[in-house]
């Protein structure tokens, strides 16, 4: 007589092949790699039934984050996170798209809770904070993966980027691109051959021909910071401009104060880290006010470090102007 140890699986019979535990072992690596999420396709093929599911969500192992879609184990999920439930909510063919993509990319930021969603048909599905954009003619070519996420190309961002910003947002977006060297005109150019009717195409299209003259702004605290300054009533800086022959994110030259805008992106390498502690020591040396701020400083708390330093920097380089002009009998 066999015992259960050695009793061989049949097709119908009550003996299971695979325990539960490699199941959810099975599913937490798939979410793992997913940024801490799952679809209810994906647990059956991790061979859980429905029952399974429904229970493990009572049970608080599962969270649903849109329909069909599951946080495992916690539902604290990051940006990333939030981006991969909209996608696979969206089922097959889906992709992150316009704004969405721009962010997953790092070509621009946003802090709008909406996922925009690229999806290859007509139907559009429906879910919380996610805007569905249909786009029947979008080609394979034209999506990517990301950091374990479907997302448009570059190129194709760029594209569908140029239909919702205006002029001057879409410029900055196509420079950082170029910063981070992740734009190829080459691949631009047949996307606008091929979508000749795509409500962005003539707007890009302005941008790459006066493309031999991009804008300098390399980072999102530099396109921010002037918008910043401009709420808090100081004077406009002047973004990646000169000084002793070093450029300095943002200058007030009337003031004699420069900013450095640290974001880690730009100023995390070893070469980099060493430029920028000999540039601050320089404009010290030549009696500029230095001040730094990194990217949670310049957007968290509405930018109050930066309204008391930088405000405390100004009215005192005001002031010491008036004196100066008031010793000299001006």
């Amino acid at each position: 007589m066999q015992t259960a140890s050695h009793r061989r699986y049949r097709p119908g019979t009550q003996l299971d092949p695979v325990p539960v535990p490699v199941r959810w072992r099975r599913a937490a690596e798939l979410a793992a790699r997913q940024h801490g999420v799952v679809s209810r396709v994906q647990l059956r093929r991790c061979d859980l039934s429905d029952r399974q599911i429904t229970r493990a969500t009572a049970m608080s192992r599962l969270h649903a984050v849109h329909r069909g879609v599951f946080a495992v184990g916690h539902d604290r999920l990051s940006a990333s996170g939030q981006r991969a439930a909209a996608v696979l909510a969206c089922g097959a063919g889906a992709a992150l798209g316009y704004r969405a993509a721009a962010a997953h990319w790092n070509l621009r930021a946003t802090s709008s809770p909406t996922v925009e969603i690229v999806v290859a048909r007509t139907s559009r599905p429906h879910h919380r904070n996610v805007k569905v954009h249909c786009h029947p003619q979008i080609e394979p070519d034209e999506l990517t993966d990301r950091d374990g996420i479907r997302v448009t190309t570059v190129a194709r961002t760029l594209l569908d980027l140029a239909a919702v910003l205006p002029p001057a947002a879409l410029r900055r977006s196509v420079g950082q691109a170029d910063v981070l060297r992740l734009f190829d005109r080459h691949a631009v150019a047949p996307l606008l051959v091929r979508h000749r009717h795509h409500r962005g195409r003539k707007a890009l299209e302005a941008v790459l021909r006066t493309w031999e003259e991009p804008e300098r702004v390399r980072s999102p605290q530099e396109e921010t910071f002037p918008e910043l300054c401009a709420r808090f009533g100081f004077p406009r800086p002047a973004i990646n401009a000169e000084v002793l022959g070093m450029e300095v994110d943002a200058v007030f030259f009337d003031h004699g104060i420069a900013v450095e805008l640290d974001g880690y992106a730009f100023h995390s390498g070893a070469i980099q880290w060493e430029d920028d502690h000999e540039k601050r020591a320089r404009l010290v040396a030549a009696g500029w006010t230095v001040l730094a701020y990194s990217w949670r400083q310049v957007r968290d708390d509405g930018g109050g470090l930066v309204r008391e330093t930088l405000g405390a920097a100004l009215a005192r380089a005001s002031t010491d102007a008036r004196h100066r002009r008031y010793r000299r009998g001006t």
